[in-house]
């Protein structure tokens, strides 16, 4: 019989506590699983990509950035997304160079 000696004890342990590292190409069909995943996850965000425009987040990050661009304030009311509809934009407006006016276009 085997004494429990700490070298022994600590192979043990480095034995049940072994974690293997993320390697889709180790195992038998692993390739496989780690494409069925990559797919499973870009289809999701694909089929939720208009749930996620069709937020007031999202359509504020809109605004700011075309604000940016144009240089003048721009203003969306409602943005939708639906993939049976298309994209709609309520009340879009363009702040006028404020040298010919302060209306909107």
């Amino acid at each position: 019989m085997a004494k429990n000696t700490p070298k022994s004890k600590s192979r043990i342990i480095r034995k049940y506590l072994r974690f293997p590292s993320f390697n889709p190409f180790s195992a038998k069909g692993g390739m496989r699983k780690f494409l069925f995943a990559a797919m499973l996850i870009f289809t999701a965000v694909i089929l939720l990509l208009p749930d996620i425009v069709s937020t007031k987040w999202f359509s504020s990050f809109l605004e700011t950035r075309i604000s940016y661009a144009l240089k003048r304030r721009v203003r969306i009311e409602n943005l939708k997304w639906k993939w049976s509809e298309g994209v709609r934009i309520q009340g879009f407006s363009i702040a006028d160079d404020p040298d010919f006016s302060q209306q909107h276009i």
